[in-house]
């Protein structure tokens, strides 16, 4: 639902500013604890990025809800014609730590 709520969010400034919303929009949310989705309904395309930092120590002993290992790391890029927006993935495996035996 965070992409939801940011295309919710530009619709809401845009009637603020008193401004046509535009036929074709794009909206990055990064820094989201998770992986990379794209939203995409009536001109809109929201993509929230994934994470490009490995977990640290800290991390990987937190036991908060959003502290878990995120499948993928990575990064996004996107391909911008007269007609299109396309999502160009660049997704790594995110490396699993190693648990010591004590």
């Amino acid at each position: 639902m965070p992409l939801e709520r940011e295309i919710s969010f530009f619709i809401e400034r845009m009637g603020r500013m008193r401004q046509p919303i535009p036929e074709r929009v794009l909206i990055i949310r990064s820094h989201v604890h998770g992986t990379l989705r794209t939203y995409e309904e009536s001109g809109f395309l929201a993509v929230s990025t994934p994470s490009w930092k490995l977990q640290d120590d800290f991390a990987a002993m937190s036991r908060t809800p959003n502290r878990v290992f995120s499948e993928h790391i990575g990064a996004v890029g996107f391909r911008i014609t007269q007609d299109n927006i396309n999502v160009v993935k660049y997704l790594y495996d995110h490396p699993q730590p190693v648990c010591e035996v004590v």
